[in-house]
């Protein structure tokens, strides 16, 4: 579980050590017969594949992992785990196949309690309407998804969404709209503590300034 904590945290940082403990975790599984950990530790080593610009193959070993955990039995987080094969379809171009995980993702979720990532989910399927052109419903869901984040508090997931949502507009010439959305969440956020998503909201904030 040590592993496990390791790798989620690593997501936004490195993807040589991401890959790298999930090497070690998918080693450690299989030896243990931890069936549960050995699927994530492919849709990690997946994702770090991804990040190195290995799409192909990276996709496949989250499809895999996936395909393992569905087997094992477990749902709750599955909206998570399934966020890494969308966005590794969003960043292929591949954006029919990209939808379709998200709305089996957050049909799932419609059936039990765990709605955490829902507002993830909403987000990338934003992301893919954006990419394919779809900008009006883009910020439609990116604005829907907000909206869940403030309701669960879930302010990691809202700076995410800001940001998303920001970008759209800022395209569309709406910086001033763009301005103090992204800024309202970003001030309140992890003071002193740096990540990939902080660090993206402060350049966004520099170049709407």
């Amino acid at each position: 579980l040590s592993e496990m904590s390791q790798w989620r945290d690593l997501r936004l940082q490195d993807p040589r050590l991401l890959e790298d403990v999930s090497e070690r975790l998918m080693q450690l599984a299989g030896e243990q017969e931890f069936a549960f950990l050995y699927a994530l530790a492919h849709c990690g080593k997946g994702w770090a594949l991804c990040l190195r610009g290995d799409l192909e193959e990276g996709t496949e070993m989250i499809q895999t992992g996936l395909d393992l955990y569905a087997a094992t039995g477990a749902r709750l987080m599955r909206g998570y785990w399934a966020t890494y094969l969308i966005e590794a379809h969003l960043a292929a171009g591949r954006i029919a196949e990209g939808l379709a995980v998200v709305r089996e993702a957050l049909a799932l979720s419609e059936t039990q309690l765990d709605v955490t990532f829902d507002p993830e989910l909403l987000r990338l399927e934003g992301e893919l309407l954006y990419a394919s052109g779809e900008a009006q419903a883009a910020e439609a869901v990116f604005r829907k998804a907000l909206e869940i984040t403030r309701e669960q508090k879930a302010r990691a997931f809202e700076l995410r969404t800001a940001i998303s949502l920001g970008r759209l507009l800022a395209v569309q010439g709406r910086a001033e709209e763009a301005l103090p959305l992204l800024s309202a969440v970003e001030q309140t956020l992890y003071k002193g503590l740096e990540n990939r998503d902080l660090m993206e909201a402060r350049e966004l904030l520099r170049q709407l300034s």
